[in-house]
């Protein structure tokens, strides 16, 4: 099933028992406290700026989230040629990976991204992916092939903040 999001292509194919979404753009997808939601939310990233934000605030935001301690115009995910970074508006609560980020930080595959005290985005570039998928097929060592307390990191950052904000 290949479904077309304005000018972007998503396809949906069937890989076993799950369900493959292919998205070639860099992409968010929200990680979800709220233990009855049932759906996958994804946000792709189009080149240029797309600013992150309340429905509060004083301009249209690219992508509306709710939750605490998101502010009205929180931060600007900048896309050029596939290299996504992170701009956090002063005063806001922004994290990657469990670190607070206060100025532009490069995204990169598989980041987790906390936006205020409870919203949780996971980071992917599938031109990356690809990257890396190919070096750990050659055998080369690589961000995912080596760091394993990294990776468990965010995966203890992502337990305590889905501990921390049950719903």
């Amino acid at each position: 099933m290949v479904y077309s999001l304005q000018d972007e292509t998503v396809a949906l194919w069937k890989k076993g028992s799950g369900v493959l979404l292919d998205c070639q753009l860099p992409h968010l997808i929200g990680i979800d406290e709220d233990m009855l939601c049932d759906g996958i939310v994804l946000y792709y990233l189009k080149e240029g700026r797309t600013l992150i934000g309340s429905d509060e605030a004083s301009c249209s935001q690219g992508i509306v989230l709710h939750g605490p301690g998101l502010l009205g115009e929180h931060c600007v995910l900048e896309n050029r040629a596939g290299t996504v970074t992170l701009i956090p508006r002063d005063g806001v609560l922004c994290s990657v990976n469990g670190s607070v980020v206060t100025e532009p930080c490069q995204l990169n595959q598989g980041d987790i991204t906390k936006l205020g005290s409870g919203t949780l985005l996971r980071f992917n570039q599938p031109t990356e992916a690809a990257q890396l998928r190919e070096k750990c097929q050659r055998g080369l060592p690589s961000a995912f092939s080596l760091p394993l307390t990294d990776m468990s990191n965010s995966t203890e950052t992502l337990s305590e903040a889905m501990l921390q904000n049950p719903g």
